[in-house]
């Protein structure tokens, strides 16, 4: 007697012919009528689309992944590279959901350079981790001392809206930007085991699921800190507060609602950039 198997209950040998090994390769160059894609791989169930901006606009990059999600084994890869004076602003279609992993992590790299007189504004939705997800990130970023690099990261931990807190679960995350060939920004995060509990802590989120990064490198980042500080004053549903020092902005946020947090994030960012978000945004 025999009975088929979900995905989820299947060895890890089984799940190996399942696993997704993708992402997305552009390099972007600056040309007469602006920034164009000169050279895009895509692979495996990811994609990238170029909405039509306008004349004089930055070059909009849309992530696409097909799957609808990342699950245990997957590697991602996203790799952008822009040349000297290239302004790109990419984002993704709509938030990333990480699943539930039997026992090897999904993985994602993200590697990001910039020429100078460049300026990439790194705009994904959120990445939303299910309870008994296992997440191993790193994001590393080479550019010039005179490009500009805006790169937001919101974490949503449990799916909260629907009555899951993450119980169980990994995420091990590692930052590293270089400017100029020195490291002038690196983080270090790894939460392991019944990470709602971890996050119940008021030294770590006073329970909160939302965690929100934007960290802003650029020459004129720190005079740009006071105008950010006006904006985000009065967003009292968000915990959230600014600082800038050596040629870097960094604002933290904490939300109970993901939708909260795009909120706030949004308010940060037309204040750092003055322009308006991504069209992907507003689906």
């Amino acid at each position: 007697m025999s009975a088929a198997s979900s995905p989820s209950e299947s060895s890890p040998q089984a799940l190996q012919t399942l696993r997704v090994k993708g992402g997305v390769r552009a390099a972007f160059r600056a040309g007469p009528r602006g920034t164009f894609a000169a050279t895009v791989h895509e692979a495996d169930g990811w994609r990238v689309r170029f909405p039509d901006t306008g004349p004089g606009a930055d070059c909009e990059a849309v992530i696409l992944n097909t799957g609808g999600g990342i699950a245990g084994g997957d590697e991602v890869r996203l790799d952008f590279d822009l040349g000297p004076g290239a302004r790109v602003t990419a984002t993704s279609a709509a938030g990333e959901r990480v699943y539930r992993a039997l026992d090897v992590p999904a993985r994602i790299a993200t590697a990001l350079r910039l020429a100078p007189g460049s300026a990439l504004a790194w705009l994904p939705r959120e990445t939303i981790l299910s309870s008994g997800a296992r997440l191993a990130r790193r994001i590393e970023v080479e550019m010039a001392e005179t490009a500009t690099l805006s790169l937001l990261d919101i974490l949503v931990l449990g799916r909260h809206g629907s009555g899951e807190r993450m119980q169980a679960g990994m995420l091990d995350d590692l930052w590293a930007i270089r400017r100029g060939g020195r490291l002038v920004h690196a983080e270090a995060v790894r939460l392991d085991g019944a990470i709602a509990d971890a996050l119940a802590r008021p030294a770590i989120a006073g329970g909160a699921h939302v965690i929100g990064t934007l960290l802003h490198v650029a020459p004129e980042a720190e005079a740009c800190l006071e105008r950010v500080r006006r904006e985000i004053v009065g967003l009292g549903d968000v915990e959230i507060a600014a600082s800038a020092w050596e040629g870097k902005l960094v604002l933290r946020a904490l939300a109970g609602c993901g939708g909260r947090m795009r909120a706030a994030m949004q308010v940060a960012l037309d204040a750092l950039r003055g322009a308006p978000m991504p069209r992907a945004w507003m689906m």
